[in-house]
């Protein structure tokens, strides 16, 4: 790894999460980025499982597929996530693409022009 560090050489903003701190990453994110964007929206605190869960909740709307917002969080199974998200799911179901509706509709503009 050093070797292609070395090689790649870097700019230091090329990362993430760049900080000079004693801190971990974790202390650091939590305590510093996550303060500072809860006192800039003015809500009262952020933890990372907002961000979570405000990024499954998007791609469900979008309908992206289970599986690939599963692993993109990092859950190895899909039953674990089905319980953490099974609300915004079936949410999502209400209001899901029926392939069936274009079919009936295509259907009935036949038999309109008819």
């Amino acid at each position: 790894m050093q070797k292609k560090l070395k090689k790649i050489n870097p700019a230091p903003s090329d990362f993430v999460f760049k900080f000079n701190s004693p801190k971990s990453s974790q202390q650091y994110f939590e305590g510093v980025v996550l303060r500072g964007l809860s006192i800039q929206l003015g809500v009262q605190r952020l933890y990372p499982s907002d961000l979570q869960h405000n990024f499954a909740n998007l791609c469900l709307k979008q309908n992206i597929p289970i599986t690939f917002i599963q692993k993109s969080l990092g859950y190895y199974s899909l039953a674990n996530f089905v319980k953490i998200y099974k609300n915004l799911i079936e949410n999502q179901e209400k209001e899901s693409y029926n392939p069936l509706d274009e079919i009936y509709n295509k259907t009935e503009l036949e038999n309109a022009e008819k």
